[in-house]
């Protein structure tokens, strides 16, 4: 057996291209259009690694529950906020009915906004409790709206909020309230909001299609072997180790290029549906530096506060809320850098032309990919579901 040997030296190299035994190899070297391509395909391929990290986590770890189903209801997809939200496994909710979490007396209003949201076509906020396993039934806030994946599918977007503790909050000050009829005293109450840890989160890992050498080679050695079987050409044995070995190389060069590209369409297929999830979500996002600046937002977000997305960067969060409103939203602001656990205000904000709306405000810590300090925020319009009135 020949042994798989490259020259030792410049000249060696030049003689055995040029000389008798290597007469006609010049049209048989690797071109370099396939590893440039690889290269750039690399680094194509890094760059979608990513942005899909980056809208994986917002996805995932947004501070409430996404769900896509069916216009009939069947849940399509859910992030882990939802799955904790309604005590079930994240793989165990696809193909799952909405309907079914829901508390049979809360079921009907549920499916009367099904209705006017089919008939109507507008976005529909309402609340309701959630049937959990082993659990009391959970109340939420849900905003819905329609809309289309990258492929022009049309399904419905729904985000539920964990609204419990304000629920419970509203059940004790309407018993205070009757408290002070029946007895005209003045009670004071403390309402303790227990902080639940997040979840820990964990990217899920891109199939690894990349192999060891030596699998490719024998992949390779596989594959000459396919295209040479039957061949009238001169034997590999006869016109020397060298073309032989350029084959190889040029059968792997080939190999990469083909996962490469496999790899680059899967994340080009990722990026592209949690940038849909993000972008297009019934609420708004934005992400605030540690001095409360606007460092992203999606569309929704630029939407409510009627400016373009691109004006917002940069901004103040603060300078939509209404004056008599930003102590709320200072205080909110300490709080979730002191204790770094999810705090939820509501306060009155200002669109760019001064109309005015009520807003649910709720904001977790995170951290940038610099490890700078980073709060990403949840911009709901609650207008229809309260009315506007003072703080």
């Amino acid at each position: 057996m020949a042994t798989n040997r490259e020259p030792t030296g410049g000249a060696s190299f030049s003689t055995a291209v040029s000389g008798k035994g290597g007469k006609g190899l010049t049209g048989m070297l690797p071109q370099p259009e396939p590893e440039t391509l690889n290269e750039e395909l690399r680094r194509t391929q890094t760059m979608l690694e990513a942005s899909l990290a980056y809208y994986f986590d917002l996805y995932e770890h947004a501070p409430v529950g996404y769900l896509s189903i069916t216009g009939q209801g069947v849940i399509l997809d859910a992030n882990r906020t939802a799955a904790r939200l309604l005590s079930v496994a994240q793989l165990e909710l696809p193909t799952r009915s909405l309907v079914s979490f829901i508390l049979p007396e809360d079921q009907e209003f549920y499916q009367q906004q099904c209705k006017r949201f089919s008939a109507m076509g507008k976005p529909q906020q309402g609340e309701l409790r959630l049937v959990r396993k082993d659990a009391p039934p959970l109340w939420v806030r849900y905003d819905s709206r329609t809309t289309r994946d990258a492929v022009g599918v049309t399904h419905c977007m729904v985000v539920i909020v964990d609204i419990n503790r304000r629920k419970d909050v509203e059940a004790k000050l309407h018993h205070t309230e009757e408290a002070l009829r029946m007895a005209n005293q003045r009670l004071k109450q403390m309402v303790i909001c227990e902080q639940r840890p997040a979840d820990g989160n964990v990217l899920p890992s891109l199939k690894n299609h990349a192999y060891s050498a030596e699998t490719y080679r024998y992949m390779a050695e596989t594959r000459l072997q396919e295209r040479t079987a039957g061949s009238a050409e001169v034997s590999t044995e006869a016109a020397g180790t060298l073309p032989h070995e350029l084959q190889l190389h040029q059968i792997e060069l080939e190999m990469q290029n083909e996962e490469l590209r496999w790899s680059q369409r899967e994340l080009e297929a990722s990026q592209s549906r949690y940038y849909y999830l993000y972008e297009l979500a019934p609420v708004g996002f934005v992400t605030l530096s540690e001095q409360g600046h606007i460092l992203e937002a999606n569309l929704t977000a630029a939407t409510l506060l009627g400016l373009g997305r691109g004006a917002l960067i940069g901004q103040m969060l603060a300078r939509f809320i209404v004056p008599e409103d930003r102590n709320i939203y200072y205080r909110h602001r300490m709080q979730l850098q002191a204790t770094a656990t999810r705090q939820v205000c509501e306060v009155r904000m200002m669109k760019r032309d001064g109309t005015q709306f009520r807003a649910r405000l709720e904001a977790t810590a995170g951290q940038a990919a610099n490890g700078a300090p980073e709060y990403r925020a949840l911009l709901s319009d609650i207008t229809g579901l309260k009315p506007m009135e003072e703080v």
